[in-house]
């Protein structure tokens, strides 16, 4: 875990800003984050890097307030499922290398997310 720009690693502000140009140069509606984070400088100045090892997961949780409404995933050595759910419902998402996913609002304090830990080793598949 890493936050302010000088701590993070040295591949951390080239992927910051290639995400911040995406995500300006694409038009949407609703924009994917609030327009007072949407066009802070800079974008992100904390990183969170995990590997997981196969069957490895992550508890079911609702992202800190810390990270002030804008945060950004990308999945990249392998394919998982992360599972998101409120109240009354339960999404699973499948993450490809490469996927992206940006979560604000709703998203991050309303919902929980996780990926299942699964004892066999074995990729889950929707």
């Amino acid at each position: 875990m890493r936050f302010g720009l000088q701590h993070l690693p040295s591949w951390g502000p080239p992927l910051a800003h290639s995400i911040c140009r995406s995500i300006r140069l694409q038009a949407h509606n609703p924009p994917p984050f609030p327009p007072h984070i949407l066009h802070r400088e800079p974008l992100f100045d904390q990183i969170i890097a995990n590997v997981y090892r196969p069957g490895q997961g992550i508890c079911a949780h609702v992202d800190l307030l810390r990270f002030d409404d804008g945060i950004a995933i990308l999945s990249l050595e392998s394919d998982c499922v992360m599972h998101f759910t409120n109240a009354s419902l339960s999404v699973p998402v499948l993450l490809i290398p490469g996927s992206f996913i940006l979560m604000s609002g709703e998203a991050l304090y309303h919902w929980k997310d996780e990926i299942l830990f699964l004892k066999d080793n074995k990729t889950l598949f929707l």
